[in-house]
């Protein structure tokens, strides 16, 4: 629990330097470029347990440039970025396979997205990764770092975890604007996502409630359109606090099932096909930066899975 406080203390004071530079900048008035930080983790929702999804790390660029084979959108933003996602049993020293709810898994990728805004506050996302799930991807390795570095108990169990499997994922996101008040201080909107690949396979579908001063789809941080916006005046700022609660569909998850090719693997288990999820969190953005905050709270994912679980999100932008 030590390293995953010492992880937290460092991104505030990432967030800190990000804040800093920003004011140090000598930025556009309609910034076309951006550079953003996520990180998820289960301590932000329970600092005792450290469990299931238990980390992910994020950096992505984006830039608004030129689709010319797509004219009908009114707003194109390319996307470039590399992940790492660890996922734990319901405890991080195993010495029997019989401890295992869920299996150890790490997945290392590098994405790269195009997102399509139109004016009727439709936005579209789609994505494609390239990635490595196992012990090429280092989760090992990278907890006994983290638990060396600071002195604290030696992770086991990693000895079971996932075979490698390499991994090629196309991910469709939609958001579509179904109401907003007169003042745009509510929204409500419908969101669904399609993945398809040998790591991710599914589909899911929810409702998204927005209250606050908020931007359209086009120009807000939760969708990723607030670049190329003209940031000036009263349209400087954005804040909200959303909910979204989604049913998911899982076709397929190689961080439960392991590698869809080959021999099953023998520490792999069952999913379930049907998870809820509701998300609930806030944002605020200003000229050049931004930052979000999320809560997620989902149902099992398999059926040897001992409870539900929950994790946060934290997300820091800088744009120029």
């Amino acid at each position: 629990m030590v390293v995953q406080k010492v992880k937290f203390i460092c991104i505030v004071f990432i967030s800190v330097v990000l804040f800093l530079l920003s004011g140090k900048l000598k930025a556009q008035n309609v910034p076309k470029h951006q550079l953003d930080f996520i990180t998820d983790n289960d301590l932000y929702t329970n600092i005792y347990k450290d469990k299931y999804y238990s980390n992910g790390l994020f950096i992505n660029y984006r830039w608004t440039g030129r689709a010319d084979f797509l004219p009908d959108f009114q707003k194109k933003v390319w996307s470039i970025g590399i992940g790492h996602q660890m996922y734990l049993p319901f405890k991080s020293q195993i010495d029997s396979l019989t401890e295992i709810d869920r299996p150890f898994a790490a997945y290392l990728h590098a994405n790269g997205s195009l997102r399509l805004f139109k004016e009727n506050e439709t936005a579209h996302r789609i994505t494609v990764q390239l990635g490595v799930m196992g012990p090429s991807a280092r989760g090992e390795e990278i907890q006994l770092m983290y638990h060396k570095s600071i002195g604290i108990f030696r992770p086991r169990g990693w000895q079971f975890q996932l075979k490698d499997e390499f991994g090629f994922n196309i991910v469709y996101d939609y958001l579509k604007l179904l109401y907003h008040s007169k003042n745009r201080i509510v929204d409500v909107g419908f969101p669904a996502q399609v993945r398809l690949g040998n790591t991710f396979s599914g589909i899911s579908a929810g409702t998204l409630f927005r209250v606050g001063r908020l931007k359209p789809y086009y120009s807000s941080i939760y969708s990723g359109g607030n670049l190329a916006c003209d940031n000036r005046g009263k349209d400087r700022y954005e804040y909200y606090f959303f909910i979204k609660p989604k049913i998911d569909y899982v076709a397929y998850n190689a961080t439960i099932q392991g590698g869809m090719f080959g021999n099953r693997d023998p520490n792999a288990k069952h999913i379930k096909n049907f998870v809820y999820e509701t998300s609930a969190g806030a944002g605020f953005s200003a000229k050049n930066w931004g930052v979000t905050f999320a809560v997620h709270f989902r149902t099992k994912d398999t059926d040897s899975q001992k409870t539900p679980h929950s994790y946060g999100s934290i997300g820091m932008e800088l744009r120029f």
